[in-house]
């Protein structure tokens, strides 16, 4: 994540915030700018073809602050169709901010998974809602004060819906891809035949007969052979 704060509030703090709760979608793309608004308490804006999210925050703000969501579920009138609010709380700064973040992220996340991005405001403020009551038990009242019952609000598999888009690599999941290289005799001589694959990442190859060195033709994968044994950075493996 490309990052940066103009805001009073510590930036490694901040930074790890928002990308604790971005996993497990990638974002090594994505740029986040936390700055203070001209006047609003808050508001955000997404820049999808860009991948760049915009959180602006009211410097006068106090908390806890109170804002006012569209999580509840959409009813049909006479006339119609109506929401109502269900009123947020949160308790300082930062988790305003991470309100803002979250929403936007998952604009960026529906456009990353080829959904339509019209008439998906509620399903942002969900998203978002979900993570401040879920990780940090912030309350979320219905219009008329009381506590607002999950079945209200959380009635959809936000995650399910964006699951087309790009996700993080799981940890210590190794890239497995082939490694071209350059097969030299014991001369020195470059082989006359083309570079071949001798092993993917993280498995074993087999060395020719009489190769004294397998040159690596991608410089992140630096491979060297010594004594009939390949070893890629981390140990030996078996040849």
């Amino acid at each position: 994540m490309d990052f940066s704060n103009a805001t009073e509030l510590d930036d490694a703090l901040l930074h790890a915030l928002l990308i604790r709760h971005t996993h497990p979608y990638r974002h090594d793309g994505l740029k986040v700018r936390v700055r203070y608004s001209r006047g609003a308490d808050f508001s955000g804006t997404c820049f999808g073809a860009q991948d760049k999210i915009y959180v602006n925050l009211g410097r006068a703000n106090r908390y806890p602050y109170t804002l006012g969501t569209n999580v509840a579920r959409a009813r049909t009138t006479c006339t119609g169709w109506r929401r109502d609010i269900f009123r947020l709380t949160v308790r300082d700064a930062s988790q305003l901010v991470l309100f803002v973040y979250l929403h936007e992220l998952y604009h960026w996340l529906v456009r990353g998974a080829g959904r339509s991005p019209h008439r998906k405001e509620a399903m942002c403020d969900r998203f978002a809602t979900a993570v401040l009551v879920d990780c940090y038990g912030c309350a979320l009242r219905s219009g008329d004060g009381r506590p607002a019952p999950r079945g209200e609000w959380d009635f959809k598999d936000l995650h399910a819906f964006v699951a087309r888009a790009p996700q993080a690599r799981k940890s210590g999941q190794a890239a497995r891809r082939p490694i071209p290289v350059t097969i030299r005799d014991g001369e020195n001589r470059a082989k006359s035949r083309p570079p071949r694959v001798l092993a993917t990442r993280g498995f074993a190859g087999t060395i020719p007969p009489g190769i004294a060195t397998v040159v690596c033709a991608d410089g992140d994968d630096a491979i060297d052979i010594r004594r009939g044994r390949l070893t890629n950075g981390v140990g030996p493996l078996a040849g």
